[in-house]
């Protein structure tokens, strides 16, 4: 039962299914889903808790706690919230770049885009700060600026298709990659 009340839950909060749109009805559906372990449900009641939706006070205290729980049953979008909670330092959590990137990366490799986005807009700000942080008056040999371009696109291009599903096959520079398939196993 908890699937059918977790997505009972989603038509009254987005008004479908013939249902009136009502955030306070959605959010009372997913809270029975979660009590029984559904992870995307207790997904959503942390996103309903980050912002304060459908009755539920503004928490991240327990925005964290739901995300957590939705995570430790290998959800995508929790482990991605849990990502964005970290690099934030919300609900009490420590300001944690490396936590993020974990949270990220486990969410990316199940086709996450959002997590995926999240990567590379964190390498994007990394490697601006490399380069506003270099000495004005030395410039970088070409050679090494190229080697750190090079390794950055490596590190970009192997978590896409860890979340794609491909398969990387290296044997020494440049890797070869094959296509092993899109979307859900077996289609």
């Amino acid at each position: 039962m908890p699937i059918a009340q977790y997505r009972l839950g989603n038509n009254y909060f987005f008004g479908r299914g013939g249902r009136p749109k009502s955030a306070r009805q959605g959010v009372y559906w997913w809270q029975k889903a979660a009590a029984q372990g559904n992870a995307r449900a207790e997904s959503n009641l942390g996103y309903a808790f980050r912002h304060g939706l459908g009755g539920l006070p503004k928490s991240g205290a327990q925005a964290v706690y739901w995300w957590e729980k939705a995570a430790a049953q290998g959800n995508a979008t929790g482990e991605s919230n849990l990502g964005s909670a970290y690099l934030n330092g919300l609900g009490g959590l420590p300001k944690s770049g490396a936590q993020a990137v974990h949270w990220y990366e486990k969410a990316a490799a199940q086709g996450s885009r959002r997590a995926l986005a999240a990567l590379q807009a964190l390498q994007q700000r990394q490697q601006v700060a490399v380069a506003q942080s270099a000495p004005q008056s030395a410039p970088v040999a070409p050679r090494a600026d190229r080697q750190r371009v090079v390794q950055s696109l490596q590190s970009f291009w192997i978590l896409y298709f860890r979340a794609s599903n491909a398969q990387i096959v290296d044997f020494g520079a440049p890797a070869l990659v094959r296509p092993v398939g899109f979307g859900r196993a077996g289609s």
